[in-house]
C-alpha cells in the first residue's frame, strides 16, 4: 500500500486513526520489551532501574508491572500498550510525541497513567473508559480541547490533570471520586452547572486556568477546598466569592496581574500558604499579618520597597519570598522571626547590606538568597565572614 493511501486511511474527519497493534504476536510482555527499538532497563530485583534511560518493572511470572521513561524520550514505540499487565504507564517526557491508540482500553490492571506527550492532533481514546482501576491520570496535549466522556467510567478516579487547552469539562467528571483536578491551561469561559457542588464532596486540590470566566458563582459551593491555585492574567481584583472558600490552607494566584490589596473577607482563618507573584502590591495586606496559622508567603515580583511590617505578622512563618521586587533595607527586628523561620528569599532587590549580626543568630534559618542585589565585593566578604559563624545557614550572595 503507497505512503498517500495509507495516510488516507488513518485519517477520518480530520482524526488520526490507528492502526490495530495486532499484540497477538507478542507471547509474553518480555517478547514486547525485547521488541522495542531503544535500550531498556528490565528490573527484577537484582537490577534497578535508574533515570538515565526507560525502564520497565516485572514480577515474579515475568510479566511487566510498570513501565516509564522521563527526560529524553525515545522514539514512538505503541507496542508498549501490549502489556497489558501494567498496573502503572509513565511517558514523563513531551518530545518526541507518541500518538495514544485504541489499545489503552486494554490496560485494564493500569492504576495510574502519566501521559506527557500526547501527538498533536491525537485524542485520548473513548476505551480508556474500560480502565476501571484507573485513580490517576496525568496527561499533556498542547492541541488536546475535549476529553472523552468515557472517562466518567473511571470510577475510582481520584488525581486527574490535563495540561492542555480544553475548551469545555463534561459534567459527568463532576460525578467521579476526584481529589486533586488540575486544568491550569482551560479554555473555558465557565464550567457545567453544579460542577463544583458535586465535586465538593471529594475535591480538595484545584488548579485551573480562569482567564475567560465571565462568572465566577459556580466557586461558592467548594466549602472542602484546601488548596486553590488561580492561573489568569491582569486580575485586579481576586473575585468575592472567593471569600466563601473558607476551608483554604493553600491560595496561590499565578500568571502576571495587577492585584494591589486583598479584600477584608479573605479567608485567612486556615491559611498555612499564601502567593501572590507578579502583582502590584507595594505593602503587606493586614489580613495577611494576622493570620495566626500562615508558614508561607510568597509576594515575588511586586513593588515592595519597604517589608518592615513583616515582623509584625502573628503566623509562625517558616518560608518568606520578597525575590525581585525594590526592597532597599532588611530591619534589624527580622530577628524577632527567629524561631520559625527557615528560608528568606530577597535576591532581585536593591539591598546595599543587610543585619548580618542578627540574622546568623536565628535559631531556624536555614537558607538565605540576596544575590543580585546592590550589595559591594567589600560588602559580600564582610557579610560571608558573619554568616560562616552560623553552619546551619546556606548563604547566597
Amino acid at each position: 500500500m503507497s505512503t498517500v493511501m495509507l495516510s488516507i486511511f488513518q485519517h477520518i474527519e480530520g482524526k488520526a486513526v490507528l492502526p490495530s497493534l495486532n499484540c497477538t504476536q507478542y507471547s509474553s510482555d518480555l517478547d514486547v520489551l525485547y521488541s522495542l527499538p531503544f535500550n531498556i532497563t528490565i528490573a527484577n530485583g537484582t537490577t534497578e532501574c535508574t533515570s538515565k534511560g526507560p525502564c520497565a518493572r516485572i514480577n515474579s511470572d515475568q510479566q511487566v508491572f510498570d513501565f516509564w521513561v522521563w527526560n529524553n524520550g525515545p522514539e514512538e514505540a505503541l507496542q508498549v500498550y501490549c502489556l497489558t499487565h501494567l498496573s502503572q504507564l509513565s511517558l514523563a517526557f513531551q518530545r518526541p510525541q507518541w500518538r495514544i491508540p485504541a489499545e489503552l482500553g486494554d490496560l485494564t490492571q493500569v492504576m495510574a497513567l502519566d501521559l506527557k506527550n500526547i501527538a498533536d492532533g491525537n485524542e485520548i481514546p473513548e476505551t480508556i473508559g474500560k480502565l476501571t482501576n484507573l485513580e490517576s491520570l496525568n496527561a499533556v496535549g498542547w492541541q488536546l480541547t475535549v476529553l472523552p466522556e468515557s472517562l466518567s467510567n473511571c470510577k475510582k478516579l481520584r488525581f486527574l490533570s490535563v495540561s492542555a487547552p480544553l475548551k469545555q469539562l463534561s459534567a459527568s467528571l463532576s460525578f467521579l471520586p476526584l481529589k486533586n483536578l488540575w486544568v491550569s491551561y482551560f479554555a473555558g469561559s465557565s464550567v457545567p452547572s453544579d460542577f463544583f457542588k458535586n465535586l465538593n464532596p471529594t475535591l480538595r486540590t484545584l488548579v485551573i486556568n480562569i482567564s475567560k470566566f465571565q462568572s465566577f458563582d459556580s466557586f461558592s459551593t467548594l466549602t472542602n477546598l484546601e488548596f486553590l491555585e488561580l492561573s489568569t492574567t491582569g486580575l485586579v481584583k481576586i473575585p468575592t466569592v472567593f471569600n466563601t472558600v473558607t476551608s483554604i490552607i493553600d491560595f496561590r494566584v499565578t500568571g502576571k496581574n495587577n492585584l494591589t490589596d486583598l479584600s477584608e473577607d479573605f479567608p485567612t482563618e486556615n491559611l498555612v500558604t499564601l502567593v501572590l507573584e507578579n502583582n502590584l502590591f507595594n505593602q503587606i495586606p493586614k489580613q495577611i499579618l494576622s493570620s495566626s496559622k500562615l508558614k508561607a508567603l510568597g509576594l515575588s515580583n511586586n513593588r515592595f520597597v519597604d517589608i518592615s511590617d513583616i515582623v509584625r505578622a502573628k503566623g509562625p512563618l517558616e518560608d518568606i519570598r520578597f525575590s525581585n521586587n525594590k526592597i532597599e533595607t532588611l530591619p534589624k527586628t527580622v530577628s524577632r522571626l527567629g524561631d520559625t523561620l527557615k528560608m528568606l528569599f530577597l535576591d532581585g532587590n536593591q539591598l546595599r547590606t543587610v543585619p548580618a549580626e542578627e540574622l546568623v543568630k536565628m535559631k531556624q534559618l536555614r537558607t538565605l538568597d540576596i544575590r543580585h542585589n546592590l550589595i559591594s565585593e567589600n560588602e559580600k566578604v564582610r557579610l560571608r565572614t558573619i554568616f560562616l559563624q552560623n553552619p546551619n545557614i546556606i548563604f547566597y550572595l
